[in-house]
């Protein structure tokens, strides 16, 4: 049956109905008797010039993982609808080389990060996939110059820990290259439009590594908190906070095998978390930090962050209404 969403107020963008979030959606709807519906993505692109020739004007919540990003990502930008989290600040803290630079502009304390690219200023212009193999000892002493080893290997986009490495010697650093290599000759065009307009002024001439490398960051390995962070679900009048460890991986990700139990905010984590969330401009986040001797290292923030791990750990919070009801007051 094709997807329709002609006539709704409310529409939350989803692709898999199997999944914990689309099911608690379903259900609040059907609860509260809600004119709202889940959709794909591609659905609602195809459908969008139906629903504006009818005058109508939906609140999309946009959700959204790695599958067909910038094809959505580019039609919502486009779309004369209210969407939350907005598009471009929903492109903003997907990318953590943004993020990075954002919290530092603001005095927000996160790990020392650099592009992965940079690196390559060290090295001869014309490194290339071929030469690699062959000149990675100075490749990795370059980073090591600059960063302890191990240090984290992190995809600018990417989700649930999926794109996300500890580079503990050369190999393992070839092998994420290489692995990365399918995807990153399969970019979509958009993708890199964007980065090829992001990209420093100064930089080395293009080449094929030195692109390749654009999509990555480094950043320092906070060794007291390997496998152990806090995940902030915020809005303008809530915060929701979770520590997740993982007894056998460095990703706390609850999708990397991590467990979510309840905690406070000290009035630091409390101050930053509130800074971060006014200048991202989300409507709703979840917000990753580290807690460390010296205070919290925040590292991202999830513009279409899940909740199971909120709603499983407290019990009487419902995030899923509780978005519904955002949705109904923008």
């Amino acid at each position: 049956m094709k997807e329709t969403v002609l006539d709704c107020d409310l529409i939350i963008l989803n692709r898999l109905p199997e999944l914990y979030s689309a099911q608690r959606f379903q259900t609040e709807i059907n609860r509260n008797h809600l004119n709202a519906k889940l959709i794909s993505p591609e659905a609602l692109i195809d459908q969008a010039p139906q629903i504006e020739s009818r005058g109508l004007r939906p609140v999309v919540l946009y959700r959204q993982g790695e599958f067909n990003f910038w094809g959505t990502q580019d039609a919502l930008s486009r779309m004369p609808f209210t969407i939350i989290n907005p598009p471009s600040a929903f492109l903003n803290a997907r990318d953590k080389w943004v993020t990075a630079q954002m919290w530092q502009k603001h005095d927000v304390p996160t790990p020392k990060t650099l592009l992965a690219s940079t690196v390559l200023e060290g090295l001869p212009v014309h490194l290339n996939r071929q030469t690699l193999p062959k000149i990675l000892t100075a490749f990795f002493d370059q980073i090591a110059s600059q960063f302890k080893v191990p240090f984290i290997f992190k995809k600018r986009f990417s989700s649930q820990g999926r794109g996300v490495f500890l580079i503990e010697s050369e190999t393992a650093l070839l092998n994420v290259l290489v692995q990365d290599e399918i995807p990153f000759q399969n970019s979509d065009m958009l993708e890199i439009t964007y980065f090829s307009q992001t990209r420093p002024q100064n930089a080395l001439p293009v080449s094929s590594l030195w692109q390749q490398l654009d999509r990555w960051i480094v950043q320092e390995t906070i060794t007291e908190s390997l496998g152990h962070d806090v995940r902030v679900f915020t809005t303008k009048n809530s915060n929701y906070s979770v520590e997740r460890k993982n007894q056998n991986s460095f990703r706390s990700n609850l999708h990397q095998g991590g467990v979510a139990t309840a905690t406070s905010l000290s009035a630091a984590e409390t101050k930053y978390i509130n800074r971060v969330y006014e200048f991202s401009q989300l409507v709703y986040a979840g917000i990753d930090f580290l807690r460390t001797h010296d205070g919290p290292v925040f590292l991202e923030a999830n513009p279409s962050p899940g909740f199971e791990g909120i709603e499983k750990v407290y019990p009487n919070v419902n995030v899923a209404y509780d978005l519904l009801k955002l949705m109904q007051t923008i």
